[in-house]
C-alpha cells in the first residue's frame, strides 16, 4: 500500500544524534528519487542542522531546540506549543519518523498528516502515534543504514542506490583548510563523546 502513496510535503524527522543523521542520509536521497516534486522537510536539532541545511535533495529543514526544554516550566511549554503550531502549518501529508522516541512521535502527531511511518518497534510509546507501522525483526542484528532503508522498501523505492552526500560549504572547507595548514600530516580525528 505504502508503495503507491503520493505525497506533496514530506517531514523526514531524525533530530539527533550526529551519528544517526549520518546514517539517514540515503532515506533523503531515496525519497527524493521517489517523490521528485515534494517538498522535503528535515526536522533536525539546531546543532545539527547545518550538517544537512545545503543538501541537494532537501527542501529545507525546520530546526528543533531541544535545549529549549531547559529553560523552565512556561518558556518550554510555550516553545513546544509554538513548534507544533508550525509543524501543523506547514501541512505536510507524509511524516516519516527515523528516531522512534516519545518526543518525535509527539511530533508526528503535532503535524496532522494522515500519513504517518514509523518502525513498529520503536520505544516510549511512539509507535502508537503511527498511521503505517515499518516491521523491522531483526532490528537489533542489522545496521541502522539498513534498518532505515526499510522505509524506503515500504514506500517502493528499495531499488535506488544507496548515498552518502554531506553537502559542505566552501568557505568553511577553506576555513578548516587554513587551520590545518602548518599542522603535521596525516591529520588524526577523533570523535570523542560518541555514544557506542
Amino acid at each position: 500500500m505504502l508503495h503507491r502513496t503520493d505525497a506533496n510535503r514530506i517531514a523526514l524527522i531524525k533530530p539527533s544524534a550526529l551519528g544517526d543523521v549520518a546514517h539517514s542520509l540515503p532515506v533523503l536521497t531515496a525519497l527524493r528519487v521517489r517523490f521528485p516534486a515534494a517538498r522535503i522537510t528535515w526536522v533536525i536539532n539546531s546543532a545539527y542542522e547545518p550538517l544537512v541545511r545545503n543538501h541537494p535533495d532537501l527542501t529545507d529543514t525546520l530546526a528543533f531546540d531541544r535545549g529549549a526544554f531547559r529553560r523552565g516550566f512556561w518558556k518550554s511549554a510555550t516553545y513546544a506549543a509554538c513548534f507544533a503550531a508550525e509543524l501543523r502549518r506547514r501541512q505536510f501529508d507524509l511524516v516519516i519518523d527515523l528516531q522512534g522516541l516519545a518526543r518525535t512521535g509527539l511530533m508526528c502527531l503535532a503535524t496532522g498528516a494522515k500519513r504517518r511511518i514509523g518502525f513498529a518497534n520503536a520505544r516510549e510509546g511512539s509507535r502508537h502515534t503511527y498511521t503505517h507501522k515499518i516491521r523491522v525483526p531483526d532490528a537489533d542484528r542489522i545496521h541502522a543504514v539498513d534498518r532505515y532503508w526499510r522505509v524506503v522498501e515500504a514506500l517502493g523505492a528499495g531499488d535506488v542506490p544507496k548515498r552518502f552526500h554531506v553537502p559542505l560549504d566552501p568557505a568553511e572547507v577553506a576555513a578548516v583548510r587554513a587551520e590545518l595548514a602548518d599542522r603535521p600530516r596525516p591529520p588524526v580525528a577523533v570523535a570523542v563523546g560518541a555514544k557506542w
